[in-house]
């Protein structure tokens, strides 16, 4: 079951269904997906085509066009739910998805 979606700049949608992130066409044909750990709690595109999710109990992670996964952020219970340090002086902010 998806819990969120996000249109993106290029008109597809981005969104999960379970542990599974996927994107969309308006043909609804997959153009990207990718296996997490668990269920994210939320998940953005970014400009440069990383996908940043925040999953809970392990942090931000960054993913590229290649599935890679790069955890930012990874002691558990550190990160607030919805904010996550990315570098010492900037934060990347999930909107509430209400």
């Amino acid at each position: 079951v998806a819990q969120r979606a996000v249109l993106l700049p290029n008109g597809n949608i981005l969104t999960n269904a379970g542990r599974t992130l996927i994107e969309v066409d308006r043909s609804k044909r997959t153009v990207w997906s990718v296996e997490l750990a668990t269920v994210p709690r939320d998940f953005t595109r970014l400009p440069d085509g990383l996908t940043a999710v925040f999953i809970p109990d392990i942090g931000l992670v960054l993913i590229d066009r290649d599935g890679h996964q790069t955890i930012l952020h990874g002691e558990p219970g550190a990160a607030k739910e919805g904010t996550v340090t990315v570098a010492p002086t900037s934060y990347l902010t999930f909107p509430d998805p209400g």
